[in-house]
């Protein structure tokens, strides 16, 4: 399976927590970011949004999250499309991992994984 590195910058637009009580299982936040640079250029844009649930105390978190990516030149993916992540997060850790699922259109058969590093993603990406 050839695969294909992508780096991706993000700034958050909005954020929200959903809460019960302080650091209890089920506890939600949900976020939006735009994508404001792909492989360091900054005229390739897309958004990612997703929302994370606490699963297990102290700071444990379930994670589902959407990309949309636009046409990126150079890689297997020039018509862009969306992206589908998911994955268990420990927001104390400085880097976490999560599997690409699926997506549409130039990622339809994209599976891999998601490197997140503060604002900073990196995409490895394997397709047939």
């Amino acid at each position: 399976m050839p695969t294909t590195i992508i780096n991706l910058r993000v700034k958050t637009v909005e954020e929200k927590a959903v809460t019960t009580q302080n650091n209890q299982l089920g506890n939600m936040i949900a976020s939006s970011d735009d994508i404001t640079e792909i492989n360091g250029d900054p005229s390739l844009r897309g958004q990612h949004s997703g929302f994370y649930l606490r699963v297990r105390r102290p700071d444990f978190w379930l994670c589902e999250a959407g990309y949309i990516l636009p046409g990126i030149p150079g890689t297997p993916f020039p018509n862009g499309g969306q992206l589908q992540t998911r994955g268990l997060l420990k927001l104390s850790s400085l880097v976490n991992t999560v599997a690409i699922i699926g997506g549409t259109d130039d990622y339809r058969r994209a599976s891999g994984q998601v490197k997140i590093d503060g604002k900073n993603f990196e995409l490895t990406i394997e397709t047939p």
